[in-house]
């Protein structure tokens, strides 16, 4: 297999990059970003000792980087990593992570009845963000890695949607239910988080130097709620985090969901986000319809890809850039995550339909 087309491709991509809703390049950009979930398919690892360990996480991802580059032409895992990392905010509402061999981790939580809701919300309220959020050596490690790289961490940029917070924290059908029959309580946790999630962003924005604006939000479950519950629990949280750390009117204001959730599309324009990587059940015309000035980062099912043809694929690559990207706002992704399992084959004629059909400069 001659590399020297995969070579040429990430060249050129380069220089399509960043340059959104313009079509002074020479075609739509593709983003290949590889998670946890397709790492497992493809090295074999343990996952405790993977999320334990920094230096057996890269001697995982060199391994797994080794492959990558031999058949698709670029290295995608970091080989340097950071092996401190502050309390998530899901973490500062009492949630933890629970990690066994043969998954990725999951986001627990001990509250079961609304009085352990209720508990919860007034212990949070007692304890303010502070140093207690950060692992013990963590000064020692940002240096040793700035060291290593040449470049600071970047803390408090985003995290996790109102909703998946709420899932997490307070479990998924109490969310759901509280909503509607204890809204007071819900009204008071999202009042609190709001707070909490600005000043866990400033905390650690402050202390790694962060002063560009921006914010993104991973909200997977967001398409559990009604868009009138949504405007009223939610809308707010993400509201208060745009207008502090995305407050100019170049701030990337993105916004993730692997749902089917364009009945809140409404709501994220209002919010003023203007990038969007949704469910695979929507279609980029439908997106572009309803967020016209959002970047459109996808909007290829991820089973699609893993398991359709070439034909299957290319035809899906030309319906997203009619749909999306003809003014320049499409970024060539998949609307989710590269799913565990998709071959290499499939990736890479995915990458030939992106380089074919998706052109400005013909």
């Amino acid at each position: 297999m001659s590399a020297s087309w995969l070579r040429a491709f990430w060249e050129e991509n380069a220089l399509c990059e960043g340059k959104p809703f313009r079509t002074d390049k020479p075609r739509a950009p593709a983003s290949m970003h590889f998670d946890d979930h397709f790492l497992m398919g493809l090295v074999p690892y343990s996952v405790v000792r993977y999320h334990s360990d920094a230096a057996y996480q890269e001697e995982v991802h060199r391994l797994a980087n080794d492959l990558l580059e031999r058949e698709l032409g670029r290295r995608f895992f970091a080989e340097a990593v950071c092996g401190a990392h502050p309390k998530r905010i899901e973490f500062v509402f009492g949630a933890w992570y629970e990690i066994h061999e043969g998954s990725t981790p999951w986001l627990a939580t001990a509250v079961r009845t609304i009085d352990d809701a209720r508990r919860l919300i007034d212990d949070v309220a007692r304890r303010p963000i502070g140093e207690w959020i950060l692992p013990e050596g963590w000064e020692a490690e940002l240096r040793r890695h700035e060291e290593r790289t040449g470049s600071k961490v970047q803390w408090g940029t985003g995290g996790r949607g109102p909703v998946t917070v709420g899932t997490a924290v307070l479990g998924t059908e109490n969310l759901c239910l509280w909503m509607v029959e204890e809204p007071e309580t819900i009204r008071e946790f999202y009042r609190l988080l709001a707070e909490r999630y600005a000043q866990w962003a400033r905390f650690l924005r402050e202390l790694t130097g962060v002063t560009a604006g921006g914010w993104w939000v991973t909200d997977d479950d967001c398409c559990l709620i009604s868009r009138e519950l949504y405007e009223e629990f939610c809308a707010p949280v993400l509201e208060a985090l745009f207008r502090e750390f995305a407050p100019g009117p170049g701030d990337r204001r993105y916004h993730h969901s692997d749902s089917a959730m364009g009945h809140l599309m409404p709501v994220l324009r209002r919010l003023g986000v203007n990038a969007v990587n949704l469910g695979p059940t929507l279609h980029p015309a439908e997106i572009r319809a309803a967020m016209p000035d959002a970047v459109v980062e996808g909007q290829i099912p991820p089973f699609l890809l893993r398991n359709g043809t070439e034909e299957e694929i290319r035809a899906c690559v030309r319906r997203d850039f009619e749909a999306a990207g003809l003014d320049g706002g499409l970024v060539c992704t998949p609307a989710g995550s590269y799913a565990e399992g998709t071959p290499f084959e499939n990736l890479r004629a995915y990458l030939r339909a992106v380089r074919d059909l998706t052109r400005y400069d013909r």
